[in-house]
């Protein structure tokens, strides 16, 4: 499935079996700045509209709304690590979660363009 995005600076795509996979997306990275620093604020559900995420960047610290609610299947714990991979524009380095949704996935809620 192709990326669709957020006005937060994430992108989404939902693989084979259903999951959500959400990134953060170049405009976020640009909005943001170079990142230093992430914190999951959630471990197991993510509920759409609260934080999930907090990121330091050159630019502010940032704490990221979810765009969706579900159970967190997956984190980039790399990027906890090596927070710098979240400034990469490969999907593979710059995700943050997996996501079984609570409802179904519906593409259509977001943009299918990334614009600032």
């Amino acid at each position: 499935m192709e990326k669709v995005y957020t006005d937060n600076g994430l992108w989404l795509t939902q693989t084979a079996d259903k999951q959500v996979i959400i990134g953060l997306s170049k405009a976020g990275q640009e909005e943001f700045g170079d990142i230093s620093f992430i914190n999951y604020l959630v471990d197991q559900d993510l509920v759409a509209g609260e934080a999930f995420v907090s990121i330091e960047a050159e630019k502010a610290v940032t704490d990221i709304l979810a765009p969706l609610s579900g159970k967190v299947v997956g984190k980039n714990e790399k990027a906890e690590g090596t927070p710098t991979d979240l400034n990469s524009d490969k999907d593979n380095l710059n995700w943050l979660v997996a996501v079984e949704p609570s409802s179904a996935f519906d593409p259509t809620a977001f943009k299918s363009e990334e614009t600032k």
